[in-house]
This record gives C-alpha cells, structure tokens and sequence, in this order.
C-alpha cells in the first residue's frame, strides 16, 4: 500500500482531471436530463477506476462500484441520487488528496459516503464490520461459576438490565454519556460474572470488553454504536426470557471488530484479543474520525481558528490589567491598553458578539481619562476586569457552538447570567468532589478485597464518606446522603467492625450502589429539580436495602 501511495502522485492531476469531466457532465445532466451524459460519466468513471486499480489504490474501490450502480438509476429518478452522487464524488476528491500513506488507504474511512449512496439507493447502510474478518468461536479462559441459584442470578440479572438501562437511556438521549457508558459497563462486567461458566456463552464477555474500551475513550461513541447497544438490550431481553437463545454471529463480529478497533490495552480486551486472534488494525477509531472529518466541507472550525485569535488578544489585555492592578505599569501600558481595547471590541462586533463589544468600547473613555490624570480608580479597574472575564465566557460559549448568546440583552442582564453560571459551575465543582470521594471509597474498597482483608485499605473511608455527605448537605441532596450515609455505616458495622469478611455477593451488592451513585453525580441528576425521583437513586437503594440497611425509597 505503500507504493500506491507513491504512485498516487504521479497520477493525481489526471485523476482529479476526470473527476471534474465526471461532476461537469453530471452538472450538465442536471439541466438538461440526457441520458448520454450518464453514459459519458460511467465511461470516465470506470477509468478512474482502472487506473486507482492500476496502481493497486484499493480504498475507493467500493465507493466508486456504488457510485456506478447509483448512476444506473439516476435517469429514474435524479432529483434524490445526484446529490449524493456528487457528495460522494467530492469525498473521494478529498480522499485522494489527503492520502499522505499507507495509514489511510483502508475502504473503512469511506463508510459513511458508501451508505450514503445506499441510502439514497434505498437500501440498508452496511454495518461498520462490512470489511473486518475474524473466526467468530473461541474458547474462554476457565472461570469459577457464580456461586447463586437460577432464581437468584434470574433475579440479580434483571436487576443488573434495569441498571444497563439506565445507562443506555442516558447515552440515547445524548444526556452525559461518560457517566452512562460507565453504568453500562458495571452492568455488563456483573452479568458476565454471572453467566460466564453457563453454556460458554461469550456475549456478555465481549460486551463487557466492549464497554470497558468505550468507558477508557479507547473507542468513540458513535449513532450506529448507540443502535447496537440498545440490540445489547435486546439480545439481554431474550437472554433471560429463554436461556438457550443464541445471539446472531454479525452481532459478534460488529463487537469483535470495535475491539479490534480500540485502543484499549485492558487484561479484559487483551484476553480477548488473543482468544479470537483478531487481527491488529493499521488504524484506530480517532483515525477514522479524523479521516472522515476531513472528507467534509469546512464548517465551526473557521470560527474555532477565529475565536482562538481573539482569545490571544484578550490574554494580552488581561496580562497588561493585571500589571496594572500591582502598579508595575507606565503611560505606555495604558496606551496600548486603549488601543487593543478598541481592536478587540471591533473584532467581536464582527463575530457576532454585540453586547461584549458595547461594553468594551464604554471602557475605553475610562482608560483614557486614566491616561490623563495618571490614576487608576480601584473600582474603575475591577469593572474592567468584571467585562473581560464576561467576554472569555462569551467565547468559550461561542467555541461550543452556541450560536444564540442574546444579542440585544443589555450588558448588565449578560453579566448577570454570567455570575449565575459561575455559581452554577460552583455547584458542578463540589458535585465533582462528592463523585471523586465516592470513586475513591470504591477503590479502597476493591484494594482491600484483593488485600485480602487487611483493613488498613480502607482506614480512611469512612472519613471520606463523611466529607462527601457534609457536601451533599451543604448542595441540599438529602437523599443521596442518606445513600451514602447508609454505605457508610455497612462500611463501619459489617467490615471494619467485623471480624470476618462478609460474602462476596454482599461486597459486589455493596460496590452496586456506589456506582450507581457515582452514575447519579456524574449524570448531572443532581442539577435538576427531579433529581431525587433518578433511577439510579432507586438502584442505590435496592442495593442497600437487600444488603439490611434500611433507607427509605
């Protein structure tokens, strides 16, 4: 592949040459609906084929054997083809002229152009496995069954679906996805602990892996991943209802493939990636974005290049404001603080961002009279500063994409709503804190399972669980302290007071409802009025309830 990479240069011009004879004809069909002009396209067509054939350029080999079967059907009906035709032909345009090596010769890049033209041809999108090959049956690794009954793991196994659920509702809604992939990923790694020495079956081993590479960012949540997740539900559904049912091998090949594609280098993926022998990818799932971004037209990141420049202007007028406030700064600064004040202001009137450059350019009488009279007002100066971080904030928002930012507010009314989004920031920040305590019990938790007992491992827990609760009191989240308050008093009653371990259920029972809390101050729950109603409270709850602590639901 790396020769036809090389090759590739010496024939580039003549390739994209042809593709321009291609769109050209296509623009003249357009107007005139002469069938001869297909014909003209598919002749051009197939000799930018045989000459990428030629040089043994095979990436776009699909793609371009799309295009042509798209074109057969276009005299049909060319007002639902020919803009995907040309969509298409711009992609391998751009294909051709971001291929720097052998990394990006691969049809996978092109996927989302091909289903494209299958969509438009009426037929389903190929799967993103379409390429991959890999055996599909592998032996497990020997584990130690569950120690549970079938009624008991039946009941368990729900359980731990109603927990996936939560987690897939959370990513379907787009709604914190971090904090739902790694529910979902608890439930999957239980209830692989559950069946994994029942029939061999291995959908709940590779799904785990799966889940686990998603949770580490070693894969990209993508639509098509939010599609097959809820067929991981699904294939659940029927797995409870008949344990017989046999999951269909292209659900296993598309999992087995994401973990090819993962960068995940976890005892779990290794296992199995060794197991089924899969075969190393020459590119990873970032590569596939990146790729694919490139196939399309430039959109935010212009105004991404924009607002990173101003940002640098802005930085420059901070550091000279901030010379000020200590005194270290001469005529010459306030000079150049009034001139780039007026750059600036001018430059977010251009961007879209009125009501900052308003409140800028009001500044600039103030900085000149300070010139004059060789003062600077302390509170002349804090206004200042109160503007400049109001128009960071405005950029930041503007760098997210949020395109409506109150244009004809007034500039007090735009402050204002930036000090209620820092106080709304204050709250995310000591939510936070509550989570990482919560991550950090859980932790020691696990150290002191693999310690085998020895409780010096979880010395500082309780005290650690305590700081968490005086935060959710301080946040008003009464309920979820009581949660934590209830694992609290398990952690001091049946393991540092006791003299033996309790069983192993109990412990993963235990670690249950802590993830489930750490799922609920992550999601963002906690932020809205409802929060306390969050299943993943109740989940909490079940959990400590069949453990004997009584909290009520």
């Amino acid at each position: 592949m790396t020769v036809a990479a090389n090759s590739l240069g010496l024939v580039q011009s003549e390739l994209f040459v042809a593709l321009e004879t291609i769109e050209t004809a296509l623009g003249q069909f357009i107007a005139e609906k002469n069938p001869e002009l297909l014909e003209q396209v598919r002749e051009n067509l197939q000799q930018v084929r045989g000459t990428l054939r030629l040089i043994e350029f095979s990436s776009a080999d699909f793609l371009l054997q799309e295009i042509d079967r798209l074109l057969t059907t276009c005299v049909q009906s060319p007002d639902n083809r020919l803009p995907a035709l040309l969509s298409s032909l711009h992609a391998l345009r751009r294909h051709l002229e971001c291929n720097e090596g052998a990394c990006r010769q691969y049809s996978e890049f092109l996927l989302p152009v091909i289903n494209a033209l299958r969509k438009a041809h009426d037929e389903n999108p190929l799967p993103e496995s379409f390429f991959f090959r890999c055996k599909l049956a592998a032996p497990r690794p020997q584990v130690a069954p569950a120690l549970l009954d079938n009624q008991s793991r039946n009941l368990m196994a729900r359980r731990l679906r109603q927990m996936y659920q939560v987690g897939l509702l959370g990513i379907l809604r787009e709604q914190n996805a971090q904090a739902s992939i790694k529910l979902m990923a608890r439930a999957f790694e239980r209830l692989d602990k559950l069946f994994a020495a029942s029939r061999g079956d291995k959908l709940f081993w590779v799904g785990a892996a799966v889940l686990e590479s998603l949770e580490n960012g070693g894969l990209l949540l993508r639509k098509e991943r939010r599609k097959l997740f809820s067929q991981l539900d699904r294939e659940l559904r029927q797995r409870l209802q008949n344990p017989e049912h046999e999951s269909p091998k292209e659900l296993y090949k598309e999992l087995l493939y994401l973990l090819a594609l993962s960068t995940s280098e976890s005892p779990r993926t290794r296992e199995l990636r060794s197991s089924f022998e899969l075969p190393v990818l020459p590119f990873t799932d970032h590569d596939l974005r990146e790729h694919r971004q490139l196939l399309l037209r430039p959109d935010r990141s212009v105004m991404q290049s924009l607002t990173q420049a101003v940002r640098e202007e802005l930085i420059s007028i901070q550091e000279i404001v901030d010379l000020i406030g200590r005194g270290s700064h001469g005529e010459e600064s306030l000079t150049s603080l009034k001139i780039q004040l007026g750059l600036l202001a001018n430059t977010l009137a251009m961007i879209d961002l009125p009501a900052a450059s308003t409140s800028l350019k009001q500044q600039i009488p103030r900085v000149e009279q300070w010139t004059r009279s060789a003062q600077v007002p302390t509170a002349e100066l804090g206004k200042l500063a109160d503007t400049l971080l109001l128009t960071e904030n405005l950029l930041s928002r503007l760098e997210r994409g949020e395109t409506q930012l109150a244009k004809e507010d007034a500039v007090d009314e735009q402050f204002q709503a930036f000090i209620r989004q820092q106080l709304a920031e204050a709250r995310i920040a000591a939510i936070d804190e509550a989570r990482i305590g919560l991550v950090q019990a859980r932790k020691a938790l696990m150290n002191w399972i693999e310690a085998d007992g020895d409780k010096i491992h979880l010395a500082e827990v309780p005290e650690g669980l305590a700081t968490v609760c005086g935060g959710l009191w301080f946040l008003g989240q009464t309920r979820t302290l009581q949660l934590v308050q209830g694992c609290r008093d398990y952690i001091k009653e049946h393991i540092l007071s006791a003299e033996k371990m309790p069983a192993e259920q109990h412990l993963e029972v235990l670690a249950d409802a802590l993830t489930s809390l750490e799922y609920y101050l992550e999601s963002g729950s906690a932020l809205q009025q409802n929060g306390s109603q969050s299943e993943a409270l109740l989940l909490a709850t079940q959990s400590l309830n069949s453990l004997g602590v009584a909290v009520a639901a």
